[in-house]
């Protein structure tokens, strides 16, 4: 089920009913544009002052209720990293755009490997 464009917290009622699921989303790590990377709910930690989400209500504020609601399914999540962090734009930025189908052909394989 693709979702777009979404709220980290409005996930909730899309996911929880769900055995498996992989989040994609854009992640703020010291790595070069364009790299993707997987991670599981528990290698995600809470810095304090620091967000890996580019969102307000963080996907580890929503993996944390969804354990407190005992509703977490299995979980990947395969990050972006974005060409910029410190400005928020419509659409991918020019090194992304150039990477898009290799991006996508990554994300297709960790997402075959998971479901195997």
């Amino acid at each position: 089920m693709p979702v777009e464009a979404v709220f980290f917290l409005s996930l909730i009622n899309l996911i929880e009913d769900h055995d498996r699921v992989a989040i994609i989303d854009a992640v703020s790590a010291p790595l070069p544009p364009a790299t993707v990377i997987k991670l599981f709910p528990d290698e995600l930690k809470k810095k304090e002052g620091h967000r890996c989400s580019l969102h307000d209500f963080n996907l580890l504020d929503t993996i944390e209720l969804m354990r407190l609601r005992e509703t977490l399914p299995e979980m990947i999540i395969l990050g972006i990293i974005p060409q910029d962090t410190n400005r928020v734009n419509i659409g991918l930025s020019e090194t992304l755009a150039g990477k898009f189908d290799g991006i996508v052909e990554k994300i297709e394989r960790e997402i075959k490997v998971e479901r195997e």
